[in-house]
């Protein structure tokens, strides 16, 4: 970019610290593997050039919160530690009196995202750590730090996928309980929304302990409840009742797969009947019903998963709908249905599945009209 401009000398073409923040927000929102190594190429271009005396070019909060997202989108496992780098560089350059670098919640937000999607018991340490680091932070006075409900959702998830089991799920809890404290206290910026009720749901389906069903029950009754006096962030939608779904077919309680399948037939309800979009089953939906079903182990399980099968592909038939069609998990989890029943005469049907699987293996995983 510098060497364009030396070359051409047009103005227009100078690169500034606002054109790097674009191509770094830009990148940030494409799956391509290159896009870290592209974007720490140019970030110590920026800095060459801060340090050569380019007034126009000096690495802002901003530029490293876009950067951060970059090593985040790909997945990368470092992504976690470039973001405790980063967010190191930028507060260490802002106590020096760059105010240029003063941290931002897009930057405090880019770290805690990195933190969380590293699913892992250190993310989520950090990024506990980081969330008390901005309270601390705001007490003593500095707003730029006060937490957001943004923090709090990033922290949640973290919690629910480092697969800590019961001691996450409650931690994530406690933090839903904060929000919904400081909302009740009027503050728009830290009241719970549904990606927070989601969170604390999906912490307790991984945890897979006995009291998971109830406990995610009473986070989604505190959910409706917000909704149902005003709280339109609040809404229950397809996530909150998939995840709830899996919870009860992970429970492997008696009468499980009958709980899970009541919350896939409210799904349908509402949205078949009342036209709620929000409320879309989807091949998640079915197929976790299956399995559910699935794992009962008996005759009538199967024959429960098999009628859940066919209402499935009988709602992709009538609409065409690519999120409906049976893949090959439909037919990989009633296999495993009709080989746990023990029904003598279960084998024809397993023939039968058997082929469809292979079909449809040749098919790129897809079921066919």
């Amino acid at each position: 970019m510098q060497s364009l401009y030396n070359e051409t000398k047009h103005i227009e073409l100078l690169p500034s610290t606002a054109t790097y923040s674009t191509i770094f927000y830009l990148l940030s929102k494409i799956k391509d593997a290159r896009a870290p190594v592209r974007a720490t190429e140019m970030m110590n271009e920026m800095k060459n050039q801060q340090k050569e005396g380019n007034i126009n070019v000096r690495p802002d909060a901003t530029t490293y919160a876009y950067l951060i997202n970059i090593f985040t989108k790909a997945r990368l496992p470092e992504a976690s530690e470039v973001a405790t780098k980063y967010l190191k560089e930028v507060e260490e350059g802002f106590a020096a009196g760059d105010d240029n670098l003063r941290p931002t919640k897009l930057l405090y937000s880019a770290v805690l995202q990195a933190y969380a999607k590293s699913a892992s018991r250190e993310g989520a340490k950090l990024a506990e750590e980081l969330l008390q680091r901005t309270k601390d932070l705001y007490k003593q006075g500095k707003i730029y730090a006060k937490p957001t409900t943004l923090y709090y959702n990033a922290v949640m998830d973290g919690l629910a996928r480092s697969r800590q089991g019961k001691p996450a799920a409650l931690r994530a809890e406690k933090l839903l309980d904060e929000l919904e404290t400081r909302g009740r206290a009027g503050d728009p910026e830290l009241s719970p929304t549904s990606r927070s009720y989601n969170a604390v749901i999906l912490a307790w389906k991984i945890s897979n302990c006995t009291e998971a069903p109830q406990r995610a029950e009473a986070i989604l009754k505190r959910m409706n409840g917000r909704y149902r006096v005003g709280d339109t962030n609040c809404r229950p939608d397809q996530v909150t009742i998939n995840s709830i779904i899996g919870v009860w077919a992970n429970s492997r309680e008696t009468g499980a797969a009958e709980r899970a399948e009541t919350y896939l037939k409210f799904m349908e309800q509402l949205y078949y009947e009342a036209d709620d979009e929000s409320l879309k089953p989807d091949s998640i939906s079915y197929n976790t019903v299956i399995d559910a079903y699935a794992w009962c182990s008996s005759t009538e399980g199967a024959h429960r998963a098999e009628e859940v099968y066919n209402r499935m592909q009988k709602k992709f038939l009538a609409t065409g709908d690519d999120d409906l069609r049976p893949n090959i998990i439909t037919l990989t989890t009633l296999t495993n249905a009709w080989s746990r029943s023990g029904d003598v005469k279960s084998e024809s049907k397993l023939k039968n599945l058997r082929y469809l699987i292979s079909q449809t293996r040749n098919q790129g995983k897809k079921v066919s009209k």
